[in-house]
Parts: C-alpha cells; structure tokens; sequence
C-alpha cells in the first residue's frame, strides 16, 4: 500500500512555502518529491552567514542535485534587500563547495529512506548590520525537475 500522505491537498510542481504550525516561526518545512526540507537555523560569524537544514528522505533511496551558481544559484536576500550567492554546500559529511553543476562532484548525494541529513549552505560578504533574511533559496534537482525551495523571514543568531 502506499504511504499515507502527510497532507491531501495536492502538491504543486512549484514551490510554495508554509510554516509548520508545531513549531516556532523561525523553523519552517517544506515537501516535495518525497523529499522534506526543514530550515533548523541560519546563524552569523562576522559577515558569514551559515543557514543548516535538515533534509530527510520520505521515499526509497534516491538521488538529489544542488547548485549554488549559474542559472539556479542558492542564495538568500537579507532585510535590506541585499541578495548573496552561496559559496558552499555541505551536505552530511561532505563539502560539496561551489557546485556549478547538478553533478558536481561526478555523482549527485543520495539521500537514504527515512534517514535525516544535516546541510549547510554558506554565504559570505553579508554585512553585520544584517539582523534577518527575508528569503533563502535552494534550487535542487530531482529526476529531470528543477525545483526551488525557499523560505521566508529568517531570523539570524550570532555564533
């Protein structure tokens, strides 16, 4: 039997983001392709900014491709309106730095069934007078579809 969706209104090809009513207004989860992205926190280092999610993989083992550059760059916009590029991804154990392509390195991660996997994507250059993020957007790969996740007024801690 297959399993029980988590939601019965259907899933829209694009994304649209809406906050888990469980939890606080800082963390937010979105689903798509079987595949749920929770924002945990985005935290600041003096003009580096680290946002962690947890990425969690609801279906079979399965591949996803990201990309922080060229037509689908990662990145995030801060509260006035000043958009940065990410410089790196580190998804588990592994830094896959600037990813300008889907498979880069040569094999795209594989997310593990039911398995939670910690992912960092990495700005620099931001400002210190920066206080939130208004939006950060990851563009990910799965099968041939290119699909943005992105969410909406992240508030930054120190570290």
């Amino acid at each position: 039997f297959p399993k029980q969706q988590i939601s019965t209104t259907p899933k829209p090809n694009t994304s649209v983001v809406v906050p888990d009513t469980s939890s606080t207004t800082a963390d937010r989860v979105f689903e798509t392709h079987n595949v749920r992205f929770e924002m945990n926190s985005c935290a600041r280092s003096y003009t580096t900014i680290s946002c962690t999610l947890s990425i969690t993989n609801l279906g079979e083992d399965g591949e996803i491709g990201f990309q922080t550059c060229n037509r689908y760059p990662a990145s995030i916009q801060d509260d006035a309106g000043r958009e940065f590029q990410a410089i790196a991804i580190i998804i588990g154990r592994n830094n896959l730095g600037k990813v300008c392509t889907w498979r880069s390195p040569p094999n795209p991660y594989t997310l593990v069934k039911d398995t939670h996997t910690r992912t960092t994507v990495q700005f620099e250059g931001v400002p210190q007078d920066t206080s939130s993020l208004s939006l950060f957007e990851l563009w990910i790969q799965a099968g041939s579809e290119q699909i943005r996740i992105a969410f909406h007024k992240i508030p930054l801690t120190q570290k």
